[in-house]
């Protein structure tokens, strides 16, 4: 999850929260912004919106502007990461799905290179997005 979730993707989110099994999420606070957008023209013209519905989680909580936020914080594609074709969040959810499975053993950050380069497409997009 990150900062490029919204909308029905941090309403699924939500959903998620609070299920057993737990749900861990891990990455960065998603964008905040779960509304549809009630749209409205004044009689001169211009154009409006308003959020017109309010998301919230059984305990009555609202991500409304903060997002919904991980349980584990790892950035979401930083540039060091896209250059060298690594998913930090991938890994991380890798290592901790190898501890789950085998509680007693001891999972070793994996620093090794990937073996495929699979974020170095949305990293080309992002760097000509950028310019």
């Amino acid at each position: 999850m990150g900062p490029d979730a919204v909308s029905a993707g941090e309403t699924f989110s939500m959903a998620l929260m609070g299920r057993t099994p737990k749900i861990v999420f891990i990455g960065e606070n998603t964008q905040g912004v779960f509304s549809d957008v009630l749209g409205r023209m004044l009689p001169n013209g211009w154009r409006f919106g308003l959020p017109n519905e309010v998301y919230l989680t059984k305990d009555g909580k609202s991500f409304d502007g903060p997002g919904v936020p991980p349980d584990i914080s790892v950035p979401v594609f930083p540039g060091s990461d896209l250059d060298s074709g690594r998913d930090g969040a991938i890994e991380k959810a890798i290592q901790l799905l190898g501890r789950s499975l085998n509680p007693d053993s001891e999972v070793e950050e994996n620093t090794s290179p990937p073996r495929r380069g699979g974020c170095k497409e949305f990293a080309a997009k992002r760097r000509l997005a950028a310019n």
